[in-house]
């Protein structure tokens, strides 16, 4: 196990895609960054702090590790390294962990770039934290285990497809499906309980509203916990919600990414024994 981290870590460090996902971080947090702030700079309504920056760029983040962990996997497979490793005595746990372990670092490197650029915009306009620093370093862990469970996704997907552009498509395909799902539970959490029987607007411009009514689109009951569980559960809900800013159930997310990594790790490594590779 050890002398396949130390041969995957070398070739992560030679890989010029992990170059390239590394600086497209730097870019694409310092773009969103500067947007964010430029727009709470434009808001004077409302008191910003740190944190409403810091956590922006998650949800970015998520389709560079998609990229990261598919391409590192795949270029494996299309040089018939995985193939060797097997021939030569290794393991099939051995060879996926040690697969999973150097995707997950590198995946942590770069969470910790976007983290650190979304924190220097933060402090250095709003001034620092509303957070105290447990709250900080809770926040914090969310975020690790959130990668830890992108990157399990990810890794199942490109270990049991094999080569780099199926595994790129798959990948993006599924991180687009689970994120447009937690929106639409997101979107559904968020509809008002009363709305008004209709809105107009008059020649002159005047809005006219009507009668205050339940919203029939507003959940509640059981309904509402399942969603807010769904959003909770999933990577990209909470990746939503740190990008919102929304931290209300923040305390039951890293159980949940447990069980989501559990989840993923196991449905990934369990088909990967049972593939046939040539």
């Amino acid at each position: 196990m050890k002398k396949l981290l130390s041969a995957n870590f070398s070739r992560l460090w030679r890989e010029k895609i992990f170059w390239l996902c590394l600086v497209f971080t730097v870019l694409g947090s310092t773009f969103l960054s500067q947007m964010a702030y430029y727009n709470a700079y434009r808001d004077i309504t409302t008191v910003y702090y740190a944190e409403d920056i810091m956590f922006g760029a998650i949800p970015m983040l998520s389709l560079i590790l998609a990229v990261l962990v598919s391409m590192q996997v795949g270029t494996e497979f299309d040089d018939h390294t995985i193939r060797n490793k097997l021939i030569v005595g290794y393991k099939r746990t051995e060879v996926y962990f040690a697969e999973y372990i150097v995707c997950a670092a590198a995946s942590v490197i770069l969470l910790a770039v976007t983290l650190a650029i979304g924190a220097l915009y933060g402090i250095l306009g709003f001034g620092g934290f509303l957070f105290s620093p447990p709250q900080i370093a809770l926040l914090l862990l969310c975020c690790v285990l959130l990668t830890f469970v992108f990157s399990a996704m990810f890794m199942g997907i490109a270990m049991n497809i094999g080569t780099k552009s199926s595994s790129l498509v798959t990948s993006s395909a599924f991180l687009l499906t689970i994120l447009l799902f937690a929106s639409f539970c997101i979107n559904s959490l968020e509809e008002p309980m009363t709305t008004y029987s209709y809105v107009q607007t008059s020649v002159d411009g005047v809005i006219q509203l009507g009668e205050i009514m339940d919203n029939p689109a507003y959940i509640d009951g059981v309904q509402r916990t399942i969603y807010e569980l769904i959003v909770d559960l999933l990577p990209t809900g909470q990746g939503i919600q740190l990008n919102n800013a929304e931290f209300e159930r923040v305390t039951r997310w890293p159980l949940l990414s447990l069980v989501m990594l559990v989840i993923a790790t196991a449905a990934g490594y369990l088909s990967f024994r049972k593939r046939d590779i040539r």
